[in-house]
């Protein structure tokens, strides 16, 4: 089962404040075989990371993303929530989408990296390592537990393959609001940059204000009263769903719901997190809409 996590996942720090939510259907069905449940999300006072207190085991969070997008993947989804439709479960890493993280991705690098030497990608999390094509270097590989096939061009590693191999630029792009310990996933991926390299780095700006859910004993209760109805917990899934996605804020009698994002970075606990772990910033960014976040790093070189 899960493991809490009783101190900041971005800085360490132990001053915590916490807020009830709920554990997603879809989820508490394909991981543990159960139904929705109330949990808790935290925040940091000190760096201002929001996360969820339970965090995936190792082979839970295999069980989340088996099959990742497959048909499977899609029908069982699509069984908890009606609206996630076959079209956006397909669009996920499609042509339209690809274009515009690549502009990013290849203008980030220009602007910040100007005169260091790529010629090894990794792509660490990537799905089919199809955000590289055409941009910088001349080998890109892909490293993605989902086990789908990398695009044309891409060389497909599992972890024995990728062992001790380093690269100069390695992306790490929509993975840490995914992974339950940050900071390790982080050092990992930077033992796999070369002294001097680079880590490119994505992932969504805070979703929602943590403000937005109510402190008061009385929601905890009505969230409990909500999961005794699965059509209400449906209807208001939907309703929180809906302004998330459009508004980034979690509606009155809404609720936050642990899902696959299970830690949202602002670009403070971003930072943070970055300069514990070592890397050196050369940019961090927010994204014209305030929805995403960029940062590019560079790993010291070996003096």
């Amino acid at each position: 089962m899960t493991y809490r996590a009783i101190h900041c996942l971005g800085c360490d720090e132990p001053h915590l404040t916490h807020r009830a939510a709920i554990t997603a259907s879809f989820v508490a069905a394909r991981v543990f075989g159960g139904s929705a449940s109330v949990c808790r999300l935290a925040q940091c006072q000190s760096c201002g990371l929001i996360f969820f207190e339970d965090r995936f085991e190792p082979g839970e969070a295999a069980r989340l993303y088996a099959d990742y997008r497959s048909e499977a993947y899609y029908q069982e989804r699509h069984h908890w929530e009606p609206w996630y439709s076959r079209g956006f479960n397909a669009g996920l890493g499609g042509t339209k989408e690809m274009r515009s993280r690549r502009e990013t991705y290849v203008s980030t690098i220009n602007h910040y990296a100007q005169g260091v030497a790529i010629g090894s990608v990794l792509d660490y999390g990537g799905d089919r390592g199809q955000l590289m094509v055409g941009g910088p270097g001349h080998s890109h590989s892909v490293f993605d537990i989902s086990g789908v096939e990398s695009a044309p061009g891409v060389t497909g590693l599992n972890a024995a393959s990728l062992a001790d191999q380093k690269f100069d630029l390695v992306l790490l792009c929509e993975v840490l609001e995914h992974v339950s310990e940050p900071m390790h996933v982080l050092q990992d991926v930077l033992n796999h940059v070369k002294p001097g390299g680079l880590l490119y780095i994505t992932l969504p700006n805070l979703e929602f204000p943590f403000t937005d859910i109510p402190a008061g004993a009385w929601y905890q209760h009505y969230l409990k009263l909500l999961l005794r109805s699965c059509w209400l917990t449906l209807l208001a899934d939907f309703w929180s769903t809906g302004w998330k996605v459009k508004f980034a804020h979690v509606p009155p009698l809404g609720f936050a719901k642990m899902h696959e994002h299970v830690s949202f970075f602002n670009p403070a606990s971003l930072e943070t997190l970055l300069r514990r772990a070592g890397a050196e910033i050369l940019g961090c960014e927010v994204s014209a809409q305030g929805r995403g976040l960029t940062a590019l790093c560079q790993v010291p070189a070996i003096t």
